[in-house]
């Protein structure tokens, strides 16, 4: 078993925290309504939810949020990926694809049991305007075009849709960072990094939130949250549950327990969870 650990605080980048989070936040609205309802639900063209500030939520969140933020997530994944094999292969180059390989199976590992046990959705300018420009003709095309099967302009409304995902993701992450190099920008998306430390442990939280709030063992709420009340209840959930928990975690410990537990599994002993550093003594008042 190699001696290297996972990649200390110290080395983090800050600003990937930072979109990791806000990815987080994304998945959370998209995800809620598989939570809440059936995943066949308005497949025939009907809307479940009538009321014009449900259908307003719905069609700006599937304009601003439907598919941008998993590929976000699973961009920010790969980078992070890269970026420990490539140190892995600096100071320790015969274990380097090794480790690599016994990271990722455990990743799939947790990733296998999260669909199959408790959830099965598992998974700067010129972007701005090519973003929200193929956004918007997705979402007028499908509100005009709410009927079963294949059509021409539906097949048009498909390629804009896809088209959107790819360059609003960008735009969302292109603007972060370049909010997050000021030194205001990086106090404001402080809390989005808290969370994006320990992304896998947050991203698995959401579904334990989730199945609470909707399923039957917890407070029943399948059937009853509208696209409204389902961006908000997602806001509250992130800014009111997930923010404070990895704040108190990560001012005890280095990392979050899903993240030691997969470095557990990756490295060995070598992995383990430490406590976060104390805090450097002050001196004497002047």
């Amino acid at each position: 078993m190699s001696t290297q650990s996972s990649l200390p605080v110290a080395q983090r980048i800050p600003t990937l925290d930072i979109v990791r989070g806000f990815a987080l936040l994304g998945i959370l609205i998209m995800n809620i309504p598989g939570f809440s309802t059936s995943f066949y639900a308005e497949a025939d063209g009907s809307h479940l939810w009538p009321g014009r500030l449900d259908q307003l939520a719905e069609q700006a969140r599937d304009l601003l949020f439907s598919g941008k933020f998993n590929s976000m997530f699973s961009l920010l994944f790969g980078i992070g990926f890269t970026i420990q094999f490539a140190r892995l292969q600096e100071r320790d180059p015969a274990h380097a694809t090794g480790i690599y390989l016994r990271r990722l199976l455990v990743l799939g590992m947790f990733g296998l049991i999260h669909a199959a046990v408790f959830w099965t959705g598992d998974v700067l300018h010129i972007y701005a305007v090519l973003g929200l420009a193929f956004g918007a003709a997705f979402t007028v095309i499908f509100a005009l075009n709410r009927v079963p099967g294949p059509s021409p302009i539906k097949l048009l409304g498909s390629v804009c849709y896809w088209s959107s995902r790819l360059a609003l993701m960008l735009f969302y992450v292109l603007s972060i960072v370049r909010i997050a190099q000021t030194p205001a920008g990086a106090r404001l998306l402080a809390p989005l990094g808290v969370c994006g430390r320990m992304p896998l442990t947050n991203y698995l939280m959401q579904t334990l939130l989730c199945t609470a709030l909707f399923y039957g063992w917890g407070f029943g709420l399948w059937g009853r949250v509208g696209p409204a009340a389902g961006i908000g209840l997602a806001l509250l959930l992130y800014f009111c549950i997930q923010v404070p928990w990895s704040m108190w975690w990560l001012r005890r410990h280095e990392r979050g327990p899903l993240e030691a537990l997969w470095a557990r599994l990756t490295y060995g002993g070598a992995g383990a969870a430490r406590p976060a550093p104390a805090s450097p003594a002050r001196g004497p008042a002047a």
